[in-house]
């Protein structure tokens, strides 16, 4: 973070990592960002507590032996867990995956919508 010249305009991607982390690095985290910068936005991959809880039936951690140690179910309580940051927009995976799926998948993507994951913006609240 030290290193980034411009302090004033910054957009973090952080896409398949965070659920590798503890809540308490996830906070960490982004309270660092948010410390770092005045005009920060967050593109972020967010992942339901139900599948870390049920992570043996993800294809990564039965492949690689990795362990989901952080989710959050709904994207929006990602404020109460970094108050500084405002939700802009939430899209679920569910969403675009089910237009390329087979008839089972559609059939089945409302029970999905709560258990895929999602990615959600954020902005640094003023």
């Amino acid at each position: 973070i030290d290193k980034i010249e411009n302090r004033e305009n910054v957009l973090v991607i952080a896409e398949g990592f965070l659920m590798y982390l503890e809540e308490k690095e996830v906070k960490e985290l982004f309270n660092q960002v948010s410390n770092s910068f005045s005009n920060v936005e967050i593109l972020i991959e967010l992942m339901s507590k139900w599948m870390v809880k049920n992570q043996k039936v993800h294809d990564t951690t039965r492949t690689t032996g990795a362990v989901f140690k952080w989710g959050i179910n709904e994207s929006k309580d990602f404020e109460k867990l970094c108050p500084s940051y405002k939700m802009l927009s939430d899209n679920n995976l569910t969403d675009k995956m089910k237009d390329y799926s087979p008839i089972f998948i559609r059939i089945i993507a409302p029970f999905l919508r709560s258990r895929n994951n999602r990615i959600a913006h954020f902005k640094k609240r003023k």
